[in-house]
């Protein structure tokens, strides 16, 4: 963190200049819109699922007389912002580590070959 200060005039301003890399993501919202026709636009639920630090929504959006289907997930992240955006793009990994890290355990303990999370 860098402390710098600014002069203009009779204002004097202290600022800090922090990197990005220190920036934390505490929540944030994807989309992703598809186009739809009328028909189903009249059968298409609402649909919302909750989980630990996720929200899930599904629901019907109408922009410039055109039917969309809107995706919407809700993140509540709380990380660094490099790591925040790791698990956005790969939400996954920290899971995949964790299994990786039992089958290295299962086969350490018999001495025998375990399938890996991916099936190999």
């Amino acid at each position: 963190m860098i402390k710098g200060t600014s002069k203009k005039g009779m204002l004097s301003v202290s600022y800090y200049h922090i990197t990005w890399r220190l920036w934390i993501l505490k929540q944030c919202d994807l989309n992703i819109d598809v186009e739809i026709d009328s028909t189903a636009q009249l059968t298409f639920p609402d649909i919302q699922l909750k989980s630990a630090d996720r929200v899930f929504r599904l629901y019907v959006k109408v922009i410039k007389d055109k039917s969309y289907c809107r995706g919407e997930e809700s993140l509540t992240l709380n990380q660094v912002l490099p790591a925040a955006l790791d698990n956005i793009r790969y939400p996954y990994k920290s899971l995949e580590k964790k299994i990786d890290r039992v089958i290295r355990l299962l086969e350490s303990g018999t001495g025998r070959q375990v399938l890996s999370h991916d099936g190999s």
